[in-house]
């Protein structure tokens, strides 16, 4: 990965602002939106060193692809399931700070960070992020119908 595009975040985003992205209903909106995948992959990126962003270049991209194309799909919180290229599937697991994935890159990818775990990272991070922006709409939908009766 060049100097340039360590700079970015893969995907093409550069971190920043949350995406504009009007939604009327939040209620209906769904939990993965691709701007909400790319924002938390652009913030997982920025915190990572330029030798923890070498060491896991192509397994990023991969998880990130995996994940905008919703492979990511959880039974529980800990325990997630990824589709994988071959037809089949791997579980991740979520414990604290312990993630294990039952595919057979996850001993040898650098960290023992393979693109099953960054798929389920960055699905769980869009999630926080959607959740948080229904919470806020919601908060200030009642206080502005709060106002509207103190008149």
């Amino acid at each position: 990965m060049t100097t340039e595009t360590m700079q970015k975040a893969p995907g093409g985003s550069t971190g920043g602002s949350l995406p504009s992205r009007k939604v009327t209903d939040v209620s209906s909106a769904p939990t993965i939106i691709p701007d909400y995948i790319r924002q938390a992959a652009a913030d997982w990126w920025a915190q990572l060193s330029p030798l923890q962003q070498e060491a896991i270049n192509g397994r990023f991209e991969r998880g990130l692809e995996l994940a905008l194309q919703g492979d990511a799909s959880h039974f529980s919180e800990e325990t997630w399931t990824v589709r994988s290229s071959n037809n089949g599937s791997y579980t991740v697991e979520f414990f604290s700070d312990l993630r294990t994935c039952t595919c057979p890159d996850y001993d040898n990818a650098p960290f023992h960070v393979c693109k099953h775990i960054i798929a389920v990272n960055l699905t769980r991070k869009s999630q926080e992020i959607a959740k948080l922006l229904r919470v806020d709409y919601v908060n200030v939908r009642r206080r502005l119908e709060q106002l509207d009766k103190d008149k």
